[in-house]
């Protein structure tokens, strides 16, 4: 969120915000944002890798690892209802 240089400061201060933070407040809000942000990609990641551990002690499959054959079953099928393209086309 941009801050018009004519506003109050949401510091608080009661000045302008062109004569007292100059865009501190709105980069130190920034920073904590893409921290938070950074924070739960992190807390996700370990939560995906704390599944895939417990079900590899189970023997299960993930639902990841459940995407991923789906998604190779349809790229097999594709490759199998397409034709083969003629030599010297495409790349």
């Amino acid at each position: 969120m941009k801050i018009d240089r004519n506003a109050p400061c949401p510091c608080g201060s009661g000045k302008k915000a062109k004569k007292c933070c100059h865009g501190a407040v709105a980069h130190e809000r920034n920073r904590l944002a893409r921290l938070e942000a950074e924070r739960q990609r992190r807390e996700e990641a370990a939560l995906e890798r704390e599944e895939e551990l417990r079900a590899l002690e189970l023997g299960r499959e993930t639902e990841r690892q459940r995407r991923r054959r789906g998604a190779l079953s349809v790229a097999l099928a594709m490759a199998a209802i397409a034709p083969p393209m003629p030599r010297g086309v495409g790349r």
